[in-house]
């Protein structure tokens, strides 16, 4: 081999895997999200919505009181968790989330990066309002560190995109007829600030785009149209396939390819926040988690105005980085993603998330939801305009961590 070919071979050899590297880990890392107005909500309340993909598949919820507001926020279960938060919502009934967005700061060469995390933190310790997000930003030294969409709401009916570079941001007011006239707004991973069709996600943005747009003509557009049928979503807009209520008839090995539904390998939780009319107690705010994997893990309301009550399953315990919601949700995400060589990852076993013989892992998800909903429904109905009552909300949790571990224990 000469000299020349060998030089080419070593460059492909080295270049190849950095590329694929490259576009895995920003095609891992996609997010979908939305931003919905209360004027189109069946309840008037706005929602905020991010169903998070990140190699990051350990996560858990926290309580901080660690700035003027206390809030509760989507962590990694790491030690990253003290200074980043993924998502959350705070006592003031501002709430914030992200995706990242890979079209913007063509050409720049700063080298300080991936604060996206930092942002949302801070945000939700000092911000009560969207003013005070656009005021909170605009006082950052620069650069930033951003390349992002954030999605914000807030107590006084707020509802906002704002897509971020290093060194500025622009808003997009979903309440603003001509900027979203369908009051709603969808981002995946580009903005459209940034470089015209460069990014991920444009397959996501349309089936996310599409199942509102089908849920708002049919008046359901809620939060459960989020924590569930969004979230659950196997459906791929470009081909037409669509899975999300198929039932396999055998208990495994049925393998479709999944690389582009809402949810695939690598996403790793959902958040849907419901925020509060104009003028109601911004206590009302409720966050809506799902703190692993979707298609196996049930999505659990929480309140920022109360302090530290959480669900024991869903927090650290007792030392334990990793809750034990998570890790049982973790176990069933390998039943249905098995292959772990080459491809593998792409492809989702249908049958063992869904079938007609004994249901598979999505229909005892589903069971658990129903019971978990009912009981939520009952206990809210009782509160004066949507204000939680902290010993409803322990007696709630109570009950809940001890049916979950025996739900999923029956499971295993």
């Amino acid at each position: 081999m000469s000299k020349r070919n060998v030089y080419s071979f070593l460059i492909v050899a080295v270049l190849l895997p950095m590329v694929a590297i490259l576009l895995g880990g920003a095609d891992v890392q996609g997010c979908t999200s939305a931003v919905v107005s209360g004027r189109v909500t069946a309840s008037g309340r706005p929602l905020l919505w991010k169903l998070r993909d990140t190699e990051k598949l350990e996560n858990r919820l926290q309580y901080f009181s660690d700035g003027k507001y206390a809030y509760v926020g989507l962590v990694n279960a790491d030690s990253t968790a003290s200074t980043m938060v993924w998502g959350g919502c705070n006592s003031a009934g501002f709430a914030i989330i992200n995706t990242a967005a890979f079209n913007t700061n063509a050409g720049d060469t700063t080298k300080f990066t991936d604060q996206e995390g930092v942002v949302m933190k801070e945000a939700l310790m000092e911000c009560a309002t969207l003013a005070d997000f656009e005021a909170f930003l605009s006082r950052r030294k620069r650069p930033w560190g951003l390349n992002a969409n954030f999605g914000v709401i807030d107590a006084q009916g707020g509802a906002a995109y704002y897509e971020t570079d290093n060194n500025r941001f622009e808003k997009f007011d979903v309440n603003d007829i001509h900027v979203a006239p369908r009051g709603f707004l969808v981002r995946t991973n580009y903005t459209f600030t940034g470089t015209p069709n460069v990014g991920y996600g444009f397959i996501r943005y349309a089936t996310a785009e599409r199942e509102i747009s089908e849920a708002q003509t049919r008046g359901v557009l809620d939060r459960s149209l989020f924590t569930e049928r969004l979230a659950r979503n196997l459906s791929n807009s470009m081909t037409g396939d669509n899975y999300s209520s198929s039932e396999s008839g055998r208990l495994s090995g049925e393998m479709i390819n999944s690389s582009d539904f809402l949810c695939r390998y690598g996403t790793a939780s959902n958040i849907v926040v419901e925020g509060v009319k104009r003028g109601d107690d911004p206590a009302g705010s409720t966050l809506w988690t799902t703190i692993a994997f979707p298609l196996t893990c049930v999505s659990l309301p929480s309140w920022p105005s109360l302090k530290n009550v959480l669900p024991s399953c869903a927090v650290a315990q007792g030392g334990r980085e990793l809750p034990d919601l998570s890790r049982w949700a973790l176990r069933g995400m390998k039943k249905i993603y098995p292959i772990t060589r080459g491809s593998g990852q792409r492809y989702m076993d249908l049958a063992a998330f869904r079938n007609r013989i004994d249901g598979g892992i999505g229909g005892r998800v589903e069971k658990m939801e129903r019971e978990l909903g009912s009981r939520y429904a009952r206990m809210v109905k009782e509160w004066r305009k949507g204000k939680p009552v902290k010993e409803d909300v322990v007696r709630f949790y109570e009950w809940l961590d001890a049916y979950l571990k025996e739900e999923y224990s029956a499971m295993e």
